[in-house]
Formats: structure tokens, C-alpha cells, sequence
């Protein structure tokens, strides 16, 4: 299942063009907070983010009531690779290292969130990113 989710992932970044950043790293803190809906079996990117220093990304996904799981995930989009993914009940929380290395392949990032349920859900998130 979790590998089915890994190239579902995969695949929506490679097919998503970032038209306009939600957010870029200037400062320590919050860089994307909203709602959305996980679609019933679906994935939903909830964060695109420019990261061009190193630090970490934390994100955290909240939601009440069915499903019991949701999967988070960072996607460095170019080169696509998805990092920090978390599967767990309320609240999901994912974080990951942005390396020298990885600003160097790419200042683009997306936070992501799927849902294997039968049922759409509203989720409530939060990035915030923490510079070196």
C-alpha cells in the first residue's frame, strides 16, 4: 500500500507545474498554513514552498474523524523525491532535512497529503521551516 502511495506521489509531482510559490524561506517560522480537502482515495498537494538555504521542514496535518490514517509527505520536486513521509492517525507530523545538497538540485517543495479512505476528509495544516 505505502509503495502505491510512494509512486502516486511521484507521479503527481512530476505531472504539477509550480506557477507561483506559496511561500519562499526568507525567515524562521510558519511558511503555509490552510485547509483542504483529501479527496477519498485521492492526494491533495497542500503546500508549494521555495526553499533556498538549508534547514528543516515540519509539517503537521490534523483533521477529526474518519479516516483513522492519512499519509503526509514532502516532495523535492526537482529531482523528484519524496521525503518524510508519515503514516498515523491525527495529527500527522513529517519533517525533513534540507541539505546543502539537496538546494543545490532544487529550491522547489511541495507538502502533500493522501487519503486511502472511501471518504473525503478536511485536513487543517501547518509548514514551518527552521533555517541552518
Amino acid at each position: 500500500m505505502r509503495y502505491v502511495v510512494l509512486s502516486m506521489m511521484l507521479a503527481l509531482a512530476a505531472v504539477t507545474a509550480i506557477g507561483g510559490c506559496d511561500s519562499d524561506d526568507s525567515s524562521s517560522g510558519t511558511i503555509a498554513q490552510g485547509s483542504n480537502v483529501a479527496p477519498a482515495g485521492g492526494d491533495v498537494i497542500l503546500a508549494n514552498m521555495t526553499v533556498s538555504v538549508p534547514g528543516t521542514l515540519q509539517a503537521e496535518i490534523t483533521w477529526t474523524g474518519p479516516p483513522t490514517e492519512l499519509v503526509g509527505v514532502f516532495v523535492h520536486v526537482a529531482p523528484s523525491d519524496i521525503l518524510g513521509l508519515t503514516h498515523s492517525p491525527s495529527p500527522v507530523v513529517c519533517t525533513v532535512a534540507v541539505t546543502s545538497a539537496r538546494v543545490a538540485a532544487g529550491q522547489d517543495w511541495q507538502f502533500a497529503a493522501s487519503n486511502s479512505s472511501g471518504a473525503d476528509v478536511t485536513v487543517q495544516y501547518r509548514v514551518t521551516f527552521t533555517p541552518d
